[in-house]
């Protein structure tokens, strides 16, 4: 069997493009999901700021990375079966997104994406084993997505007025007596909007400074207690690259004088590859994600929160590119799964693929959710001219798996 296979979502947002939409979708042209958008990157002009060009909407075929071992190497056929499934749920979700007239699809699948990302935060905390148990940490970061203030005024994460919102969150729901378990909940659901907005909304690139303000956010006002009586303030390291060697067990991570050159290499190779991924448009977004996550934690370039923030950089580029986050953690078996999995990578400098294997089957399950609950919130309502034969044609869009030249048509479950 040919390694190089190929699964395709491409002909379905082509011809989505190509059809004039009638008047009952014409205020659904915005909708777009995943975000299939052009990376920007910001230019001055002259006195008056900054100017970017607008997005333009990539057709992105949906490609799994080839000859990556523990991922399309070793037990493929089990891989390409998941792989191949999980791209037709995306084709599916997004023929719904058009076929069903009316706005509560759109408020609906927004729902059930911040769903997701609420419990990639929560999660992401309880694997480095700081916030609130699970109900508390979805409360508060609902809290956080809820402040308007917050999340649509534009405040600038320095600004004071930014610091007084996360405050009131913070204190406003206080079933957690810890304040500074709070804290870090809201911290966190702070930063992965703010980079969200930023790579997702805004459709800017990766940059150093992105990443350490949003670094700033997560550990803004927290403190790092080594132990009872010592500590080190939150504003000598929050958003700041690390001044000190770091030591797991008896593994040293990357010297704290090459963190800045690593860094510099790091942001300018994910952005290549995702430039080139747009003018190739073939992109696997579930290696691309965790190859990034992982390279991040190996780099450790800030003094704490490094494992949080490479999950946020991993959720981020699925959100954008495969429409979901992807909640890991969320009991001690799971916990011991991945930080298994991260441990391999970082002593033995391999496990990309096992950790993208690992990813894309929890993103399966995230995606079947997704599905599911626009199911049940919404009465699938196929266009009359998909519906020659009365029946549901929703799921009718199906994706292509390339194999030596030969074209099949994958099967849905």
């Amino acid at each position: 069997m040919d390694e190089k296979r190929k699964l395709s979502t491409s002909s379905e947002s082509k011809l989505q493009r190509r059809r004039k939409p009638s008047r009952d979708h014409e205020y659904q042209e915005n909708i777009q999901w995943p975000q299939w958008d052009t990376l920007q990157r910001k230019k001055r002009f002259g006195c008056f700021g900054f100017r970017r060009e607008l997005p333009e909407q990539v057709d992105f075929t949906i490609r799994i990375e080839p000859n990556v071992s523990g991922y399309t190497k070793d037990s493929a056929k089990n891989v390409l079966f998941v792989y191949q499934d999980t791209v037709n749920c995306v084709a599916r979700i997004r023929r719904r997104l058009y076929d069903t007239p009316g706005l509560d699809i759109a408020s609906s699948l927004q729902r059930l994406v911040g769903e997701g990302i609420m419990a990639a935060v929560s999660t992401s905390n309880m694997i480095d084993g700081v916030g609130c148990g699970m109900t508390q940490s979805l409360v508060l970061c609902e809290a956080v997505l809820a402040d308007e203030r917050l999340m649509y005024h534009g405040l600038s994460p320095r600004s004071l007025e930014y610091k007084k919102r996360l405050e009131h969150i913070t204190r406003d729901h206080a079933t957690e007596p810890d304040y500074r378990k709070r804290r870090e909940v809201v911290n966190h659901m702070a930063a992965f909007s703010h980079l969200a907005n930023k790579f997702v909304g805004d459709g800017l690139e990766f940059t150093e400074h992105m990443l350490k303000e949003t670094h700033g956010i997560l550990c803004r006002d927290l403190d790092k207690i080594y132990t009872r009586d010592s500590a080190t303030k939150a504003n000598t390291f929050a958003g700041r690259y690390r001044k000190e060697d770091l030591y797991a067990n008896t593994h040293k991570y990357l010297s704290y004088r090459k963190v800045k050159r690593a860094m510099r290499k790091f942001v300018k190779a994910l952005n290549g590859t995702l430039r080139k991924a747009e003018q190739m448009q073939e992109l696997d977004p579930f290696f691309v994600a965790t190859a990034a996550s992982a390279h991040f934690v190996n780099i450790h370039p800030f003094l704490t929160g490094n494992g949080r923030m490479a999950r946020m950089v991993m959720n981020v580029i699925l959100l954008k590119y495969a429409g979901i986050t992807v909640p890991v953690g969320a009991d001690e078996k799971e916990q011991k799964i991945y930080l298994g999995i991260a441990a391999r990578r970082s002593h033995a400098g391999k496990g990309d693929g096992e950790l993208a294997r690992y990813i894309l089957f929890k993103a399966n399950r995230a995606l079947k959710s997704i599905e599911r609950g626009l199911h049940s919130d919404i009465a699938p309502r196929a266009r009359p001219s998909n519906t020659s034969s009365g029946g549901d044609t929703s799921g009718a869009e199906t994706c292509v798996a390339e194999t030596s030249g030969t074209e099949t048509s994958g099967k849905e479950s």
